[in-house]
């Protein structure tokens, strides 16, 4: 199979596998929206086909950090950041954030600067923070693809301290510096307003 077969075989397999994931997770009662859950979907496998190129072509597994830092100009990787839809924030195995976009900082009212190498629970409420830590602890032990938010609500925090609904979905990813997770981050406060109204 060619390299560029490969690569097209993956990202069909990216785009199925997230669709049905996110349409699973409607079916459990976090979101009936079919057709979100596509371009949810299809954001995850715009956001993976860079990686999946160079994993195809190069006929090996780079490490995400090293694609985006070394193959990626810095500036190319900001702009595909920026390009999603959903809040994007990296952090390190450790808990701190490493990366975030453009619509994560409008999301939390955050500028970048303010949230590189901070610790992840500052996006948490702080009653929950505890919670989280042991859940990112467990999670960094057994990473794997997991749309959060099933069975139990999750609440961001804004700069000002204001609360919002939200569904997270996490990816591991694997750098030269070590573990990392790919949060992609949605508010779904409109939604939980229209449900309200009906």
């Amino acid at each position: 199979m060619s390299p560029l077969a490969g690569f097209v075989r993956m990202l069909i397999v990216i785009l199925v596998s997230a669709f049905l994931v996110l349409l699973v997770s409607g079916e459990l009662g976090l979101s009936r929206d079919v057709p979100g859950a596509l371009v949810r979907a299809s954001l995850l496998t715009v956001v993976a086909a860079p990686f999946v190129y160079l994993w195809a072509v190069r006929g090996s597994a780079e490490p995400m950090a090293e694609a985006s830092a070394g193959r990626l100009s810095r500036l190319q990787f900001r702009a595909l950041l920026d390009a999603v839809a959903e809040g994007a924030v990296f952090v390190d195995e450790d808990g701190r954030i490493t990366h975030v976009n453009r619509r994560a900082e409008e999301m939390f009212g955050f500028e970048r600067t303010e949230l590189v190498n901070q610790p992840v629970e500052v996006l948490v409420p702080e009653r929950f923070r505890e919670e989280h830590i042991k859940h990112r602890e467990g999670y960094m032990s057994s990473p794997e693809l997991v749309p959060l938010g099933i069975g139990r609500e999750l609440v961001g925090r804004r700069r000002d301290g204001t609360e919002f609904p939200m569904e997270l979905s996490l990816s591991p990813i694997e750098t030269e510096d070590g573990p990392s997770v790919l949060a992609l981050i949605t508010d779904i406060s409109e939604r939980r307003r229209l449900e309200g109204a009906s």
